[in-house]
């Protein structure tokens, strides 16, 4: 009477790319950047730990002037990579959304995997950070902190891409 209808291979191909995507990531969706929910200890000594100069981006992914920072920042670690140029430097991207899925859409434009968005969804957790690693957060994204090797505060302020290039190239 019911014909039992047939999987064609379309969907069990899309089904399967689904799973190996669950696999490899821990969020639902597949990322080429990656997106981490850490929490304000674990934040903090990632930073510390770095024996390296330190670019701390706080950013929102609704956010314009946002967009295009990071997307800067992320050319510019594709070419640094690609020209085999080691700057001593590493960043620390960090996402005020509180909107998750938003972030998830932002971070799903981008085709490299050289760098983790870092988020969490506890506004306390947040003010932790600012509070420990002395941001001057004033409401207004893109904020950047830029630390020494020995941790000592070099910038604290709003930036775009070209004042990121002018400390990095200070050094």
């Amino acid at each position: 009477m019911f014909k039992k209808p047939k999987a064609n291979i379309k969907s069990i191909l899309i089904l399967l790319l689904f799973l190996i995507c669950l696999k490899f990531t821990d969020n639902v969706f597949c990322y080429a950047a990656h997106t981490v929910e850490i929490n304000s200890i674990d934040f903090i000594k990632k930073v510390k730990s770095t024996k390296t100069r330190k670019i701390v981006v706080f950013f929102a992914s609704w956010c314009g002037h946002c967009r295009t920072l990071i997307t800067d920042i992320s050319h510019w670690i594709d070419q640094s990579i690609k020209n085999k140029k080691n700057y001593n430097v590493e960043f620390f991207l960090f996402a005020l959304d509180d909107n998750v899925n938003e972030l998830h859409s932002f971070v799903n434009s981008f085709t490299n995997d050289n760098f983790n968005i870092y988020h969490s969804s506890n506004h306390l957790e947040i003010s932790r950070i600012f509070y420990i690693l002395r941001v001057g957060y004033r409401g207004s994204v893109p904020h950047v902190t830029i630390f020494d090797e020995k941790d000592e505060l070099l910038f604290n302020d709003n930036a775009d891409m070209r004042i990121i290039l002018r400390m990095i190239n200070k050094a």
